[in-house]
């Protein structure tokens, strides 16, 4: 697993900053307050970091799907849309299979906010974007906690449809 964690980092350092500079240059008016970001198409952003994350974390053999949850999300608070900071990642995998994934997900989390840091430095407009992936971070991986569990009780009833959860990736 040591190899996929090493081959998934060098493809993130490699396609991340693409999608960074070119979904966050979209984003218009961004102010953090507490735990939102008020902004127009900040939601494309993480959209499209999660998309290109989840690719990268299905490669990993034990995980088996990755979802995308805008968890703090919500529209036109006093006449503003707002959106919860992170890209919320959930994650179903065979942990009896893999008993070091926490360890490599906490890593991945860790570095894909350094890069995306790293790529905001590029330019001035987005010192927000460094100040909240090097704060707060970015990204949060959920595994085996409230989300993961609300997540499987849903799909065996066959209501996921009451989520507000996108599957981006599965095996």
């Amino acid at each position: 697993m040591d190899e996929a964690l090493e081959r998934i980092l060098e493809q993130l350092e490699k396609d991340l900053p693409g999608i960074v500079l070119e979904e966050a240059s979209k984003v218009e008016n961004p102010r953090i307050s507490g735990i939102y970001v008020y902004a127009k198409n900040y939601d494309y952003l993480k959209y499209h970091l999660a998309k290109k994350l989840a690719q990268a974390l299905i490669q990993i053999p034990c995980i088996r799907e990755v979802y995308y949850a805008d968890i703090a999300s919500g529209e036109y608070i006093t006449g503003q849309t707002y959106f919860g900071r992170d890209v919320d990642l959930i994650i179903i995998a065979d942990q009896q299979n893999c008993p070091q994934l926490k360890e490599y997900l906490t890593i991945l989390e860790q570095k894909i906010n350094q890069i995306v840091a790293r790529t905001a430095t590029k330019l001035p407009e987005l010192g927000w974007l460094k100040t909240l992936a090097e704060t707060n971070g970015i990204v949060e991986f959920h595994l085996d906690d409230v989300y993961t569990k609300m997540l499987q009780d849903k799909k065996t009833q066959h209501r996921i449809s009451d989520l507000n959860v996108i599957q981006l990736a599965n095996k």
